[in-house]
């Protein structure tokens, strides 16, 4: 009796994880197998583009971005990306990194990831890699693939923005030491800071006065 009654404990759980499991893709644009993506686009009001950007005090957000152009002129709305920033890590050594996610039309999705030196006040931004989707007509890359240990990119003890750079481009990974490429399609109010991790975690260095 115990036996089965733990058997379809494990089952309720499974069928509870799958349901979780499409209502994340739904709502977050998770890959799952079997589902379609319908390419809904992003827009936002003048209002919305302009409005002041929230930055939680573990140092993630949510932003908007602005492809400049009307959806249709009559309807004060514009194509927009929608931009998220994950929790600030502590890499130690006066080191940051945060994970950049870039939504657009609902059915591609990019991600970048930053990396910040405070002390020398410098940083790297590395563009994820193509994932395979399970979700058909969905287009994603990750930062995942790109790290160790699918990836070369580590961040150890002594590793430095040069060191990184150096290892992107031996393996043709994307990367740019301009961090406020941002600040051409956000408004001055959205725009996020590419140095909050170090206001969070190093006060007093210099990049905490950017």
């Amino acid at each position: 009796m115990m036996r089965v009654k733990a058997e379809k404990t494990r089952m309720a759980h499974r069928v509870f994880r799958t349901a979780l499991a499409l209502a994340a893709a739904c709502v977050f644009g998770v890959p799952t197998q079997g589902l379609a993506c319908t390419g809904m686009r992003i827009t936002a009001t003048s209002s919305e583009l302009s409005a002041a950007l929230d930055v939680r005090p573990d140092g993630s957000f949510e932003a908007l971005a602005s492809y400049g152009k009307r959806e249709k002129p009559a309807s004060g709305r514009y194509l927009a990306t929608r931009v998220s920033g994950g929790a600030i890590k502590n890499l130690g050594e006066g080191r940051v990194g945060q994970k950049l996610t870039y939504v657009y039309e609902g059915c591609s999705s990019h991600e970048d990831l930053l990396f910040v030196d405070c002390n020398a006040l410098e940083g790297l931004m590395l563009s994820g890699q193509s994932a395979d989707s399970l979700i058909e007509g969905y287009s994603a890359s990750t930062i995942a693939m790109i790290q160790y240990p699918k990836g070369p990119i580590r961040f150890g003890k002594g590793i430095t923005v040069d060191h990184v750079a150096a290892v992107a481009a031996k393996h043709k990974i994307s990367a740019t030491r301009e961090l406020y490429d941002h600040y051409a399609t956000m408004k001055k109010k959205m725009r996020y800071n590419p140095y909050q991790g170090c206001k969070i975690f190093y006060p007093d260095s210099p990049g905490a006065q950017r």
